[in-house]
């Protein structure tokens, strides 16, 4: 089983790559893609809205001596809390007048490509020839 799971952590160009949830991970070795979500969002929705991104895979390459991680999949995400007003709980738990929860915007379909330093919503055209242009630099 050990050389089934090697065989699948390594992607066809020879780079390790990486999957979960790394909240903890360094945002600045990725702000470049951030930056590029800003700009996507624009400033002031950015700003109002305040997304939470986690990078949730992504591969390490090593560029002139030093490596630098590359994301596969970055996940942004809106919530906010919500507080409704009325008589909660049990006699167990204890009874409370105000209950709070976190809400959450957007859904599984949600879904953008980076090609070409440009965002390409997941329903929208996205054939081989989308593809062309960021591929034969590489070939």
């Amino acid at each position: 089983m050990v050389a089934l799971e090697e065989k699948y952590s390594i992607l066809s160009n020879g780079c390790k790559y990486y999957t979960g949830l790394f909240i903890a991970y360094d945002n600045q070795k990725i702000e470049s893609y951030i930056q590029k979500i800003k700009d996507y969002m624009g400033d002031e929705v950015y700003n109002k809205l305040k997304p939470n991104i986690v990078l949730t895979e992504f591969y390490r390459i090593k560029e002139n001596g030093v490596e630098k991680d590359i994301p596969i999949e970055i996940s942004v995400s809106i919530s906010w809390y919500k507080t409704t007003y009325g008589i909660y709980g049990d006699e167990g738990a204890g009874f409370r007048f105000k209950e709070t929860r976190v809400v959450g915007m957007g859904n599984l379909f949600n879904t953008f490509y980076l090609i070409d330093n440009k965002f390409i919503r997941h329903k929208e055209d996205r054939t081989k020839q989308n593809y062309k242009s960021s591929t034969k630099d590489k070939q």
